[in-house]
């Protein structure tokens, strides 16, 4: 466990020395100054290629990628938006949109925008919907979180409809069953957003496949030949 510790003081120098340069290059107003001395040189279909390149010489200068996401996510972000069209149309999936029209979304949105004065992300709402998650399973018991075995079954069983991605469940193996959101990026009111377009409801980990016949399969593998689709 020593040898553990002294690895992971090494992450650690990394990480604040990111987060000092991510500082420093927001002190100094990188992103003011890309957005104006670039939005009117670059053509949006090549910036996605020009941050890639310049992604990949920041990472090999400095050996790290965090670092580099620390530099890049908030200087190039903006000169994305200000250009235009980069990520307009493109088509996602995933379990959580800020533009879900329902009123457990809305008030979620509204409150997060109200404290932090931006759109939450579905890493923000993931965390909110943890913490219901806790809370309830506490509930169930009478608050007596101290019995670990009863705490644990209680929050197996939970299940939240009034979460603001919707209703959510695990299966018999602990994994949630939820909606899935095909969203597209759209500007509504000057604001880039994942515009729900189609919602597959209540999806397991299985998804439409037989989880007996699913977990029978070989574990991933370069050697494993996939089954032929018929």
């Amino acid at each position: 466990w020593i040898k553990s510790i002294v690895g992971f003081h090494y992450a650690l120098i990394i990480l604040i020395l990111a987060w000092a340069i991510k500082e420093t290059c927001d002190a100094a107003g990188t992103s003011s100054y890309l957005v104006a001395a670039l939005s009117g040189m670059l053509v949006p279909s090549i910036l996605p290629f020009l941050v890639f390149l310049l992604a990949a010489l920041v990472a090999f200068s400095i050996g790290t990628s965090w670092t580099t996401m620390a530099i890049l996510l908030p200087t190039m972000l903006p000169v994305a938006f200000e250009m235009g069209g980069v990520a307009l149309g493109v088509i996602t999936a995933l379990h959580y949109s800020a533009a879900l029209d329902s009123r457990a979304n809305r008030e979620f949105v509204a409150a997060y925008r109200a404290r932090h004065d931006r759109v939450p992300s579905y890493y923000s709402e993931s965390m909110y919907t943890g913490a219901k998650w806790l809370v309830a399973a506490a509930e169930a018991i009478g608050g007596n979180v101290e019995d670990a075995t009863a705490f644990v079954d209680a929050l197996r069983v939970v299940r939240l409809s009034d979460l603001p991605r919707g209703p959510m469940a695990l299966d018999e193996y602990g994994n949630p069953v939820e909606n899935v959101y095909i969203r597209r990026v759209e500007r509504v009111d000057g604001e880039l957003q994942n515009t729900v377009i189609e919602t597959f409801p209540d999806v397991s980990q299985f998804w439409t496949y037989d989880p007996v016949d699913y977990l029978a399969q070989p574990l991933y593998s370069r050697r494993a030949v996939p089954a032929p689709v018929p």
